[in-house]
């Protein structure tokens, strides 16, 4: 029995399901970084909140347009306790 010769096409550039698996993991890469950064986002704003409830901070409006945070600290550092107050304008004592 002879072989048949059949023709095959000869693929020249990449191949249609490699391009729509590479597409989909980049997507997919991008969509987990942006995801990422949203929870990020998200946890900073909500530690705020939390933070402005427990009056750990506080929030006052001097004029229409500008708002000034104060921010009380309370620490331990090399076993001394340390009591802070940091404003926009830096570290007061």
């Amino acid at each position: 029995m002879a072989a048949h010769k059949v023709a095959h096409a000869t693929l020249k550039g990449p191949s249609v399901v490699k391009e729509i698996l590479m597409g989909f993991t980049i997507a997919l890469a991008a969509g987990s970084l942006w995801k990422m950064h949203h929870w990020n986002e998200q946890r900073k704003v909500r530690a705020f909140y939390d933070m402005l409830e427990k009056g750990e901070i506080s929030v006052v409006a001097e004029e229409e347009s500008t708002l000034t945070v104060k921010v009380d600290l309370q620490y331990v550092w090399r076993g001394e306790f340390v009591k802070r107050t940091i404003t926009e304008n830096g570290l007061d004592n």
